[in-house]
């Protein structure tokens, strides 16, 4: 994992931006807080562990579309 993917401002290899730090609460990894990511593409927000942060992908790519927009996705964060 690269340094300090965690911190707010870090933009991954594929476009999404850390927002913010949520916590510990939710995580479901072992050590892991929810990280509030933001896609720039598309502007859509959702949480991932914090040991995901540096490979994350848009929900919209990971609803199965191609590109972001296309994929069916619920955004889990209201896209605030």
């Amino acid at each position: 994992m690269p340094p300090n993917s965690t911190k707010p401002g870090y933009v991954n290899k594929n476009n999404q931006v850390v927002v913010e730090d949520l916590g510990p609460e939710n995580a479901t990894d072992h050590c892991n807080h929810v990280i509030k990511m933001k896609c720039l593409d598309c502007d859509v927000s959702y949480g991932t562990n914090s040991s995901n942060c540096h490979q994350s992908l848009c929900l919209n790519l990971n609803g199965g579309g191609d590109r972001c927009g296309e994929g069916k996705h619920e955004d889990l964060l209201n896209n605030s």
